[in-house]
C-alpha cells in the first residue's frame, strides 16, 4: 500500500511532513532532534529518486546504442542526482551504477541492465541509509 488516497505516494506524504518537522525544530532550536529527522528527510528522498531510476531503466532497456530517447537523458540525471549519496559509503557500487546509467554515445546496453541496475540500487540505497533490520 504504498499510495494514499489522494493518488500519491505515502513516502511525499512522509517527506513533507518531515520537512514542516524540521522547521518546527529549527525554530525552536531543537537541534539535537534536528540532525535524525534530516536523515530521514535524505531517506525518504532516496526513496523517490531510486525507485524513478530503477522504472527508466526498465523503460529504456530495449533502446538502441544511438538512441536520443528522453528517457536516457532523465535516467541518467536523475543518477547524477543520487549517485554522490551512494558514492559516499559504496565507492564500488557507485562506479557500477554509473557504468550501466551513464551512456556515451554508441554504449551498447547491459543485458539484463535493469534487474542488474534494480539490484545495485537496493544495495546502495541500503549502505547510504544504513538500513538494517533487527
Amino acid at each position: 500500500n504504498t499510495i494514499n488516497t489522494e493518488l500519491y505516494a505515502n513516502s511525499v506524504g512522509v517527506l513533507e511532513d518531515l520537512l514542516f518537522a524540521a522547521r518546527g525544530e529549527l525554530d525552536g532550536l531543537a537541534c539535537s532532534r534536528l540532525e535524525q529527522t534530516t536523515e530521514d528527510i535524505l531517506r525518504y528522498s532516496m526513496v523517490g529518486i531510486t525507485q524513478a531510476c530503477v522504472q527508466l531503466t526498465v523503460n529504456n532497456e530495449q533502446l538502441g546504442s544511438y538512441s536520443t530517447a528522453k528517457g536516457l537523458a532523465e535516467a541518467e540525471g536523475l543518477t547524477l542526482a543520487i549517485l554522490p549519496l551512494i558514492d559516499n559509503v559504496s565507492p564500488s557500487i557507485a562506479g557500477q551504477i554509473s557504468d550501466i546509467m551513464i551512456r556515451d554515445a554508441g554504449d551498447e546496453t547491459v543485458d539484463n541492465g535493469a534487474a542488474w541496475v534494480a539490484q545495485l540500487f537496493g544495495q546502495g540505497f541500503t549502505d547510504a541509509t544504513n538500513l538494517q533490520c533487527h
